[in-house]
């Protein structure tokens, strides 16, 4: 069974009132609660999200894995948050952790556009 979230649920609610007989309303309010994830059609939606997202999601940790700027940010983060470590500086130790996923952030959202174009 694939891994439903609340916008699975959604989308084969409203699928249901779209198309659905006389029981439409009931049958999608019971999708979005939650209560029938195991059915066809929530599933459904579910295989389709997660085919849809995995390449992107997979090419997404390859570029974290392989290219030298978030390797090098997370190296950096891991220097600056040991020194403000021993300067018992926890706004240092933030602002490294803080610069350096704004910098993976950053790598991977110019990654993202690029795929995407």
């Amino acid at each position: 069974m694939t891994e439903v979230t609340q916008a699975d649920c959604k989308a084969a609610a409203a699928y249901i009132r779209e198309n659905g007989g006389s029981f439409a309303e009931y049958t999608a309010s019971v999708f979005e609660r939650g209560e029938h994830d195991d059915s066809k059609l929530v599933q459904a939606f579910a295989r389709h999200r997660t085919a849809a997202v995995k390449p992107l999601v997979e090419a997404l940790e390859a570029h974290i894995r392989n290219n030298e700027e978030p390797l090098e940010a997370m190296t950096e983060v891991m220097v600056a948050a040991i020194e403000a470590w021993k300067l018992n500086d926890e706004k240092a130790i933030d602002k490294a952790i803080h610069d350096g996923l704004a910098r993976i952030a950053q790598s991977v959202a110019s990654f993202t556009v690029e795929m995407l174009r």
